[in-house]
């Protein structure tokens, strides 16, 4: 009964606010970036505290290593978007411990966990914090255009724990493939694995950097740079992020050993080709830009041939 009331009440809430407020783009951008930060975090730190042995879930919804993915998705739904948006008013130094506050009352006497010991307690609290601090700031500091650099971070470490950890998971959970492989592995030869990773990695996050510095933008498409931008990567590619994500993908499936990982790879690509338009974090500059057509014209999109 909680798990479906946890999940329809701030859905229903969310869709009337949808069609009878008249509220910005950023800021129901702000509200999404709460609720994917709360609900990977979440999924991802109560995941970590069953492996310790800090709690279980006492539950039989549909889970994901141990933890009830409904009640997660309700959760961060509440404490996530829905707050974001009925909370923009108020001061977010009063937001977020209300926020926490709220958290743990819900957990406490709502959430089925189970062999909860002291320790534990405590580690509920520090959950609380890590998954709602962050996603209220993410969102407030999105809706109200504030701290590029700081919310270009966020709005990244939510696509990296996506893409590297929930994706891959949630894949292996429907597949027979599995992070055995991986875990298994001693830990140098991972490290030597993972130097792989540092050239999409580098590409992406040069990219992300000079959007916020010239573009005073982040790569999300709702949340763009407000200026073209041309140094960096931008320099030699005018998709250096789609770029780098194709190749993370593909790279990550080596270091995971799971070929249907791998496929993500050409996926994406093709995804990226057909929607180029919603990928493109730099489309909206064109309206005002007389540059913009030049520099698409002039600058590879996916093979930097000017090297």
């Amino acid at each position: 009964m909680f798990s479906a009331l946890i999940l329809f009440v701030p859905a229903m809430a969310l869709a009337y606010l949808f069609s009878h407020q008249s509220l910005s783009v950023k800021c129901w951008t702000g509200a999404l970036f709460a609720y994917v930060w709360q609900f990977q975090w979440r999924m991802m730190l109560f995941a970590g505290g069953i492996k310790l042995g800090l709690w279980t879930f006492d539950a039989e919804q549909i889970l994901l290593f141990s933890v009830p993915v409904d009640i997660m998705l309700g959760m961060s739904l509440l404490l996530g978007a829905l707050a974001s948006i009925l909370g923009r008013k108020l001061a977010i130094t009063l937001l977020i411990p209300a926020l926490i506050a709220l958290d743990l009352t819900i957990i406490y006497l709502f959430i089925p966990i189970a062999d909860l010991s002291v320790s534990g307690l405590f580690c509920v609290l520090i959950v609380s914090l890590l998954v709602i601090a962050p996603s209220q700031l993410l969102a407030r500091w999105t809706a109200t255009s504030q701290h590029v650099y700081l919310r270009s971070i966020l709005q990244n470490i939510s696509w990296a724990v996506l893409l590297l950890w929930l994706f891959p998971s949630v894949l292996f959970n429907l597949t027979s493939d599995s992070w055995s492989v991986f875990l298994a592995r001693d830990w140098i030869d991972n490290g030597l694995y993972l130097l792989i990773m540092l050239l999409p990695a580098s590409l992406i996050i040069n990219a992300l950097y000079v959007f916020a510095k010239d573009g005073k933008g982040t790569g999300f498409p709702y949340d763009a740079p407000i200026y073209l931008v041309t140094t960096g990567a931008y320099r030699y590619l005018s998709n250096p992020m789609q770029v780098g994500i194709v190749l993370m993908m593909g790279l990550w499936g080596v270091v995971l050993s799971s070929n249907l990982l791998m496929l993500t790879s050409p996926i994406a690509l093709v995804l990226f080709v057909v929607f180029k338009n919603v990928c493109n974090g730099s489309c909206q500059i064109g309206e005002n830009d007389p540059n913009w057509k030049v520099y698409q014209r002039e600058t590879p999109k996916w093979i930097p041939i000017k090297i």
